[in-house]
């Protein structure tokens, strides 16, 4: 079930939320049958009917059925966006003064973005 799992999270990372979608529809149309169909008729690029395969071939080994499994990318989708959504990246310009830009001091923009972060934050 792991490798189901995660070949799923692989996938609707890859892939947009319409073509999961897709997908799952194909699927619930399928019943029991654990055909590829549903999923390349869809997608299109190698990387993703590579990835497809790795959903299928761990799929046949469950006892999961195409309704099932539709549900699970849809979940998968769903997550995924949410975390997609509560991400974001702020660029923060930090360096000597010249005549043309006018910089802010490193240890200014640091404290500021410090004391900004709400949840985590990560710095190179």
């Amino acid at each position: 079930m792991e490798k189901l799992l995660d070949s799923i999270v692989k996938l609707v990372a890859m892939i947009s939320n319409e073509k999961v979608q897709s997908v799952a529809s194909r699927l619930q149309k399928a019943g029991s049958d654990k055909s590829a169909f549903a999923f390349t008729e869809v997608l299109q690029t190698p990387a993703a009917l590579g990835v497809a395969k790795q959903v299928i071939s761990a799929w046949h080994d469950t006892t999961i059925n195409a309704s099932e499994l539709a549900y699970m990318l849809l979940t998968a989708s769903h997550v995924n966006e949410i975390g997609i959504n509560n991400q974001r990246t702020e660029l923060v310009w930090t360096g000597p003064v010249t005549p043309f830009v006018s910089a802010r001091r490193t240890e200014q923009a640091l404290i500021e973005v410090i004391s900004s972060a709400e949840k985590t934050l990560f710095l190179t």
